[in-house]
């Protein structure tokens, strides 16, 4: 593969890294905030860039094929001027990009286990959705304060399932390519 070609494609992969970094900042962000009011909708955004990003890092693992085991450094010492400062500048920044990810997503799982110590975590755990949504739903003469609990009940759950979506999200955010590639 052509050098030149090599750069732009890690141009894309260090573009969708800022894609993932924005969207964890947005999610951290809309914690702090808003509490979990908007979590569904930005892990939803987190999950897109990442998946752009795992497309970008298969695209360039597929077309540096016979590169494929080589790291940035490597290729970078293996071309000439410009190119070489190119990619090692790609290295540097996409390395510094990573521990950025990596420390957002440690902010968010402290945010989330704060939230979870703070009162707003289901109030029993071992309930599942359809058990509190049928709770009252054998007397005829529902107390609306009943309702009240009800309804506070499936909030905690629904936010609590948001929570557990959002831990899962913050998994594997990094493809080990990409990893691979900036060592």
């Amino acid at each position: 593969m052509v050098a030149a070609d090599l750069s732009s494609l890690v141009w894309h992969e260090r573009r969708e890294l800022d894609e993932v970094l924005y969207a964890l900042q947005t999610v951290r962000l809309h914690l702090e905030h808003s509490g979990e009011r908007w979590l569904e909708r930005t892990l939803d955004a987190l999950l897109v860039a990442v998946e752009t990003l795992r497309v970008a890092t298969l695209e360039r693992t597929v077309m540096s094929t016979t590169d494929v085991d080589r790291s940035l450094r490597e290729l970078a010492a293996s071309v000439e001027a410009p190119l070489d400062a190119i990619l090692i500048d790609h290295r540097t920044a996409m390395r510094e990009r990573i521990h950025e990810i990596e420390a957002e997503s440690d902010r968010i799982v402290t945010l989330l286990a704060v939230r979870e110590t703070a009162g707003s975590a289901p109030a029993a755990l071992d309930t599942d959705l359809d058990t509190v949504l049928n709770a009252d739903a054998t007397e005829p003469d529902a107390d609306p304060d009943l309702d009240h609990d009800v309804d506070a009940e499936i909030a905690a759950a629904l936010a609590g399932q948001a929570r557990l979506r959002a831990r899962v999200a913050l998994t594997g955010l990094v493809p080990s390519e990409l990893r691979d590639l900036l060592r």
